[in-house]
């Protein structure tokens, strides 16, 4: 399931945060919580930055069924 929101999430990180795929390497996808009342599936996407050593991405992201596109987990 995590390979299918890679590319949605990866096309996301770029419009909001500038943030590329050939940037990072280690990318994962980590399940966090189904909130199936807003109809958002939760998860954590993880990055190493491939020119800045210990670095990375950490973002909580939800994949929204209704619009069917990633969006930031509220806080």
């Amino acid at each position: 399931m995590a390979d299918s929101f890679r590319p949605l999430a990866l096309a996301f990180l770029g419009r909001v945060g500038n943030i590329s795929e050939s940037d990072l390497y280690h990318i994962g996808i980590e399940f966090d919580a189904w909130d199936a009342k807003a109809g958002l599936l939760c998860f954590t996407f993880y990055g190493s930055y491939v020119q800045k050593s210990g670095e990375g991405v950490k973002r909580k992201l939800a994949y929204d069924l209704k619009e069917n596109k990633i969006v930031e987990q509220k806080k």
